[in-house]
């Protein structure tokens, strides 16, 4: 769990062209990897009763299911994207006094 929050990171801090520190890409690091893992338990459950419908659609139905994963796993890679660029433009928009 911990290589995936620091990995997001990582990622989330050096890929915009702005600087980023790491206290504006934390949370957003963080929730994505909660989120990751939550995702991969409940896929996991969805998987052994997907197991019965592969006989039903063969090859095909495995295809949909990794279509699936990869679905999901971007979205939440977008929304903890989102979560770090909304915390970096709180930061440096400057305060009313």
């Amino acid at each position: 769990m911990s290589v995936a929050f620091f990995s997001l990171s990582l990622f989330y801090r050096l890929a915009p062209r702005q600087q980023t520190h790491f206290s504006q890409v934390w949370a957003g690091a963080l929730c994505a990897t909660a989120l990751l893992y939550a995702a991969q338990s409940l896929f996991v459950i969805y998987l052994k009763d997907f197991a019965t419908l592969n006989a039903v659609y063969g090859a095909f139905g495995g295809i949909m299911a990794l279509l699936l994963w990869i679905y999901l796993c971007g979205c939440i890679f977008i929304f903890g994207a989102c979560l770090c660029a909304a915390q970096a433009e709180g930061a440096q928009r400057p305060r009313k006094q």
